[in-house]
């Protein structure tokens, strides 16, 4: 797993040359921003050695197989860890997906795992924890978040954004990495999701895959007004 280091407290770990999650740096301990594919716990462990802290939170975005892949292993390698996600991630975490919502989306949603780990605490949008801000961006699925890290106004956003073959909103296919937008639920209410996150201000941006991008905002505005354009 590769390790890079953007600003003063997030590191991107990126397995496959292609799927990230996330330490931030905390004081004294870390926050794991999403849990990346099955198998990833030893060299997530291995990162947060080498820092120098230990992970005391676990933050997902959505449920889908390659952010929550390695919770259970993770929460059993650290019992005393939070693990802080979503009502609807935490319904499709222990296969319940009998929570109300308009079936309006393109694409039925697929690829949730069920978990034997139960979360610590059922977040909710505008909750903070620690630096870390809860925010609402359903769309690539219905049960997404984003992290807004309000310290260097770094947004956290799964699978609502993209950066792999270009900046985009999901569900605006990018044809050099085109998979997450073709399996996105709802397209119109990514867009409106991505709308959201831009009042934010966010200046970097970390995906779930892809490369972090620096000085995010005008990038994200011109991604944003071309998925309009496509999408809205």
């Amino acid at each position: 797993m590769r390790i890079r280091k953007h600003g003063s407290y997030s590191y991107q770990l990126t397995r496959l040359g292609l799927m990230n999650c996330y330490l931030v740096e905390d004081e004294n301990s870390l926050i794991l921003v999403d849990a990346n594919l099955p198998g990833s716990a030893d060299s997530i462990l291995s990162a947060a050695r080498d820092i120098g802290k230990p992970i005391e939170k676990i933050l997902i975005t959505h449920a889908h197989s390659d952010h929550v892949g390695s919770v259970d292993e993770l929460v059993k390698a650290l019992p005393n860890v939070e693990l802080i996600v979503s009502e609807r991630s935490a319904a499709y975490m222990r296969g319940d997906f009998s929570l109300p919502a308009e079936d309006n989306g393109s694409v039925k949603e697929s690829n949730f795992p069920k978990l034997s780990s139960v979360p610590t605490q059922i977040g909710k949008p505008g909750d903070k924890i620690g630096p870390m801000m809860m925010v609402s961006s359903a769309g690539h699925t219905r049960d997404h978040v984003s992290w807004f890290d309000e310290r260097d106004q770094t947004l956290y956003c799964g699978d609502s954004w993209q950066s792999a073959g270009g900046v985009a909103v999901m569900g605006d296919t990018r044809w050099r990495f085109p998979l997450p937008a073709l399996v996105t639920w709802d397209k119109n209410v990514s867009l409106q999701s991505a709308a959201n996150t831009l009042d934010l201000n966010p200046q970097r941006l970390c995906s779930g895959h892809g490369k972090v991008v620096e000085n995010a905002y005008p990038i994200m505005q011109a991604a944003f007004e071309r998925a309009k354009r496509k999408l809205g």
